[in-house]
């Protein structure tokens, strides 16, 4: 909202072995390449481009409906969304992964929430039940009361405490 753009990392900063998870989360780069073609070039790229998500377990992919005619993944290029456009969302998570609400973020509050399509599968030690959500959401719903450009995040996993300042302090 700075005007500062970063493209969205997961991070383990881990500073004792009894309090935060080990090498847990994961950064998801998006450079279209197999392991077998690898380019360092192609993938610094894409970083640089904010072509990636972070993760600690869920493997989530987003994209909003462009004028262009495409759908625009995670990045920091600028695009317009079309007349009527959505945002659209998959959810895949191992079996013992908790899904259980996709937060919207935009400019830095919650504009949406989804919690009662989510697949839970019936076995935490199995191998069904990867997808756990896929739907589109309506960017005009979103942008509800927001003028000029906006910044989206999406978020999946496990409900978030609500945070209070119970002090006033």
């Amino acid at each position: 909202s700075q005007g500062i753009l970063r493209g969205g990392t997961a991070n383990s900063d881990s500073h004792t072995l009894a309090v935060e998870t080990l090498g847990y989360p994961r950064t998801l780069v998006f450079a279209g390449q197999s392991l077998a073609s690898f380019d360092r070039e192609r993938f610094n790229a894409a970083v640089r481009q904010g072509r990636m998500v972070g993760s600690n377990g869920p493997v989530l992919l987003a994209c909003i409906d462009g004028e262009d005619g495409g759908c625009h993944e995670p990045s920091l290029e600028s695009f317009r969304p079309r007349s009527g456009a959505a945002l659209r969302v998959e959810v895949r998570a191992a079996p013992w992964i908790p899904v259980e609400e996709i937060r919207v973020v935009v400019n830095g509050r919650v504009a949406a929430r989804v919690a009662a399509d989510l697949a839970v599968p019936a076995d935490p030690f199995g191998s069904d039940g990867v997808l756990r959500y896929q739907g589109a959401i309506p960017v005009d719903d979103l942008l509800a009361g927001v003028s000029g450009d906006a910044w989206v995040v999406v978020e999946a996993g496990s409900h978030l405490w609500p945070a209070a300042d119970r002090e006033e302090d």
